[in-house]
């Protein structure tokens, strides 16, 4: 691999590679300067499969952040059943059971839970309803300011 160009910007560069290997003919204008990273940078190859796998797990922790739009709400009650079941996706603002055994719409709460297994659909909506129980405890006290400071005693 060669470095064709280098454009740097405060604290960031960027860096134009292209693979030698599928070049027929190249010419060196210029060396790069030596730097404090040192003069070359090791070629490494990466196998196909491990870039497949790298972009796999990025658009799973994506899909576990949730897509744009969701509420705060809806982002932590995917965390909270993704605790106790697993085998959980966003799709598109739904939050889905990957077994079909249950979705919840928007707003998230125990009455926009459905599914086709009863078990599931209840078990979910009592997750849902804890859930936001224990949200509202949580936004209630950090909504509550901190009570005055006594003026000291002399």
């Amino acid at each position: 691999k060669a470095v064709v160009s280098t454009q740097s910007t405060g604290n960031k560069e960027e860096l134009t590679v292209l693979n030698r290997e599928l070049l027929t003919e190249f010419e060196v204008k210029k060396y790069a300067p030596n730097n404090t990273r040192g003069v070359f940078m090791p070629e490494r190859i990466v196998g196909e499969n491990v870039v497949r796998k790298a972009i796999e797990e990025k658009e799973e922790a994506i899909n576990r952040v949730g897509p744009r739009g969701v509420s705060p709400a809806g982002r932590e009650l995917f965390k909270v059943i993704n605790k106790t079941y697993t085998n959980l996706e966003w799709r598109g603002n739904v939050i889905q059971g990957l077994d079909g055994d249950f979705v919840v719409h928007p707003p998230y709460k125990a009455e926009n839970v459905n599914g086709s297994t009863e078990n599931a659909v209840l078990r979910i909506k009592k997750v849902v309803e804890k859930f936001h129980v224990d949200f509202n405890k949580q936004q209630q006290a950090a909504a509550v300011p901190a009570p005055p400071t006594p003026p000291e005693l002399s």
